[in-house]
């Protein structure tokens, strides 16, 4: 049977425990079991401001698995949508990454800027066109990114999905 990530989040912050949480990476032999889960544990007195294994929140692991609910719940419990991990990448770029349109969508709607660009130069949509996820684009262009925006490299979201193959999102 699945286990429900909206419930699980739901009952941990209904006991307190802050929307900063550890983030557990299971073993690939045990992950299969796990697949539909997000393994975290408290800390005392985190917060989703302070870093995480590898920088990421709560938030990052929601938004890359497209958890709607568990989002939410988050985003209600004040976890910050424009936290950064180490790298620069902020959950909106995960979700543009996997291709989780709605995710996408509701992060919009809070402070996140879909112009943001991690150090690297690369914003949501440099990741959604290079990856194919047109629906993630239009949902960008929706919230006034632009597609001609270069990267670091002078690379456009157009020019990417372009060289990757991805003729939808250049027509």
């Amino acid at each position: 049977s699945q286990f429900d990530q909206t419930e699980s989040v739901r009952i941990l912050l209904e006991y307190k425990v802050k929307p900063g949480l550890v983030v557990l990476f299971l073993p690939r032999v045990l992950a299969k079991y796990f697949s539909d889960c997000i393994c975290i544990c408290s800390l005392p007195q985190a917060d989703a401001l302070k870093p995480r294994v590898g920088g990421a929140s709560p938030l990052h692991v929601a938004a890359e698995k497209g958890a709607l609910g568990p989002v939410e719940l988050l985003l209600a419990a004040k976890a910050d949508p424009c936290y950064e991990r180490d790298d620069g990448i902020a959950p909106v770029f995960m979700a543009a990454q996997f291709g989780r349109t709605n995710t996408v969508t509701r992060l919009l709607q809070t402070k996140v800027d879909p112009q943001a660009l991690t150090r690297r130069g690369v914003g949501p949509m440099h990741i959604a066109a290079e990856m194919g996820h047109p629906d993630v684009v239009v949902a960008l262009l929706k919230a006034k990114a632009t597609p001609d925006h270069p990267r670091a490299d002078q690379c456009t979201s157009m020019f990417m999905a372009a060289q990757t193959g991805h003729d939808v999102i250049v027509a």
